[in-house]
């Protein structure tokens, strides 16, 4: 009996050590956990610091010290080998680049002159009578020439009624009395019985989209002018300036989708919920031509759903240049639609993970310099289509081969849900998609043209907020559309408007296509004696 009891206090004993050891074991795997945890929170830390006081730009620099050596020594390896295989560009491809001068050039110093297009208004400041004299012998001074010196004058904006006064004649037979009251027709204008000419209304929208005035701020500005006018007619006048540039804007989604490349992002607005007095988070999308044309469009949704540039894009077949958000996939999936990734997204995504992984992220930012660098010397030489994508094809991705061949090796070895992890997750999901512009030379790089389309929209919020409604948010759409467009074609978007919104009424609806940016500029720069049919 006692050797049962002592064999069963043994196994007793077992089954506790082996208890102990699962919970040490489960102890130690939840201490694992929570050191990855805080690990992971750390760089999450870390990143948002660095995003509200660190540096901004994305530029990578190889001087900095972290850099060294080897980023610096992939950065050198990648430039000789460019300029080690120049054979594949023939003097077919390119015109030959003209000598660098050996003297260099002097920057000029002093303050530069004001603009001579300005207008110029002479003021004589003249010595009295009383000392045109010399004051040693008394003899009448000699005019010899003028010292001029010129300053730069501000004029406020001065306001002013238009009356349009209109003889008013009836016919002197009584018996032609049906014929009524005859008055000439007053001028056209985008709003019905609006009080405001075409020349307010463009500087009104040009002072919210391009300056980034809100109403409320005009409507004082006015009030200090002496003119008082509501909020709602301000924003009267914006809406019925887009219901008038509609049509054009149709136009203008229309040109953007006939091109083979297009551009997208989107961007969140706040939208006033109504009723409820908050705000709820709205989307500005936008749309650029890919070649051959400076045209964006902008597209206004309540929310982030995949059905909006899915029913943008229904119509539309090419390649379409996107990050990878996936909103986009249900795009993607179709036939005619191919997906071109963003190297410039890739490069943020492990240009935050310098921080905490000094090795790797500098040789991952290597590979990119080195194909960016590629497409900078196709730039500089002026390539055309075929030749870059030669060039691409020679030089780029045997670099993206090597790239992803190391992000493989990476992804069996780094620790999950770090910042490193999440850079070569996001690249090894974009595989296909970023090895895409290599296949066509007119594709670029990155998406980086369409990302600086909304820039206007990130200043412009932070100054008028939000949009008041679900129309408010339509009616930016079609102006940011214009004014975008106008500023990538370097059109002033104040004379544009002015100029359209004047003939957008009277203009044949079969020839709406001359009011689009790039087409209203080509026209005026037509020579006088040129009728345009």
């Amino acid at each position: 009996m006692a050797k049962i009891g002592l064999k069963e206090q043994i196994r007793q004993l077992k089954q506790q050590v082996l208890i102990s050891q699962q919970q040490s074991a489960i102890l130690q795997e939840e201490l694992t956990k929570e050191r990855q945890t805080r690990k992971n929170q750390k760089q999450q830390l870390d990143q948002l610091l660095r995003q509200h006081c660190g540096r901004k730009s994305e530029r990578v620099s190889p001087d900095q010290p972290w850099l060294d050596p080897i980023m610096i020594e992939a950065l050198e390896q990648a430039q000789q080998e460019i300029s080690d295989d120049d054979d594949l560009i023939t003097e077919d491809d390119v015109e030959p680049e003209p000598k660098p001068s050996t003297q260099k050039s002097k920057k000029r110093r002093g303050r530069k002159p004001l603009p001579p297009h300005l207008e110029r208004c002479i003021i004589e400041l003249d010595l009295p009578e009383g000392e045109k004299y010399c004051p040693k012998n008394g003899r009448e001074l000699v005019l010899i020439g003028h010292d001029e010196v010129e300053r730069l004058e501000y004029i406020p904006a001065v306001y002013r009624v238009n009356v349009y006064r209109r003889p008013k004649y009836v016919s002197p037979d009584p018996a032609c009395s049906d014929v009524g009251v005859l008055t000439a027709a007053l001028p056209e204008g985008p709003i019905d019985r609006c009080k405001a000419e075409v020349s307010t209304l463009a500087h009104v929208l040009v002072s919210k989209y391009v300056n980034h005035l809100p109403l409320y701020r005009q409507q004082q500005i006015l009030k200090w002018a002496g003119v008082k006018l509501s909020r709602s007619t301000l924003s009267g006048w914006v809406l019925g300036c887009a219901e008038a540039l509609e049509p054009l804007y149709d136009a203008l989604i229309a040109d953007i989708l006939e091109n083979p490349i297009i551009g997208t992002d989107d961007t969140s607005v706040k939208m006033l919920s109504p009723g409820k007095g908050k705000t709820v988070t709205a989307r500005l999308w936008v749309y650029r031509a890919g070649i051959g044309s400076q045209h964006r469009a902008f597209d206004f949704s309540t929310n982030r759903k995949n059905t909006h540039p899915n029913d943008f894009l229904k119509n539309y077949s090419g390649y379409v240049q996107a990050d990878a958000y996936s909103g986009y996939d249900q795009l993607f999936s179709r036939e005619d639609v191919t997906e071109v990734g963003c190297w410039a997204h890739a490069r943020r995504k492990f240009e935050q993970a310098l921080d905490h992984s000094p090795v790797e992220a500098p040789r991952a930012l290597a590979y990119i310099r080195a194909m960016y660098m590629i497409e900078r010397k196709a730039r500089e030489q002026e390539l055309d289509a075929k030749a870059t994508q030669r060039l691409r094809e020679a030089h780029s991705r045997p670099y993206l081969t090597a790239f992803f061949a190391e992000m493989e090796k990476w992804q069996r070895t780094m620790l999950p849900k770090s910042t490193l992890a999440t850079a070569v997750t996001y690249v090894m999901n974009q595989k296909v998609a970023l090895h895409q512009y290599l296949n066509d030379g007119q594709l670029n790089i990155d998406n980086n043209l369409t990302e600086n389309a909304v820039r206007a929209i990130a200043v412009g919020r932070k100054n008028w907020l939000f949009a008041g409604s679900e129309r408010g948010g339509w009616a930016a759409a079609i102006i940011y559309s214009f004014i975008e467009s106008c500023r990538a074609a370097q059109i002033e978007p104040y004379e544009y408007l002015e100029d359209v919104l004047t003939r957008i009424n009277t203009h044949p609806a079969s020839r709406i296509n001359e009011l689009l940016p790039e087409e209203w500029q080509r026209l005026r720069q037509k020579p006088a004696n040129v009728l345009v049919a």
